[in-house]
């Protein structure tokens, strides 16, 4: 099955349980949005996005335009992906992720740009944050709000909490 393939009549959402038959490999095509990022940029996600074939069974495939991940690296935005199918419903000019954590120079990704490039992938195959699971524990709010006051300088914001 190929996510972001527009022949395919395959459901080309990653919220969907793709892996429907068993040692079934997902290839997901990206793309690095018009001239956007460095060769060492480029190179950089190009090697690291390889690590999810260790763990999923998942490949990525470097196409001219992606349906589903089109990557850019601008600085003052912050890194984020649009997460599963909502990199299908954005405008084929728009980027889906950006790598804000990537540097412009260096051979191999550091910790950091790992990290920021293997998070976001995460993202763009549907992933969610734990605590956005429907799952996750429940917390009290209000022991936490006290916890983060007590012989402390509010430093905190409630929002920041």
């Amino acid at each position: 099955m190929v996510i972001g393939d527009s022949d395919s009549d395959e459901p080309t959402s990653a919220t969907v349980p793709f892996l429907s038959e068993e040692n079934e490999i997902l290839k997901v095509e990206y793309s690095f949005l018009g001239k956007s990022g460095t060769k060492a940029q480029r190179d950089k996600v190009n090697t690291v996005i390889k690590t999810w074939a260790l763990y999923a069974h998942i490949t990525f495939e470097l196409v001219e335009n992606s349906k589903m991940i089109r990557i850019t690296f601008k600085r003052s935005e912050g890194s984020s992906s649009l997460v599963g199918e909502g990199g299908m419903a954005a405008l084929a000019e728009e980027g889906t992720m950006n790598l804000a954590g990537v540097y412009e120079t260096g051979g191999i990704a550091k910790e950091l740009e790992r990290g920021d490039i293997l998070h976001e992938f995460g993202h763009a195959l549907g992933l969610l944050h734990e605590h956005q699971s429907p799952e996750r524990i429940k917390v009290n709010e209000k022991a936490v709000y006290k916890h983060f006051e007590v012989g402390r300088i509010r430093l905190l914001t409630l929002e920041r909490i």
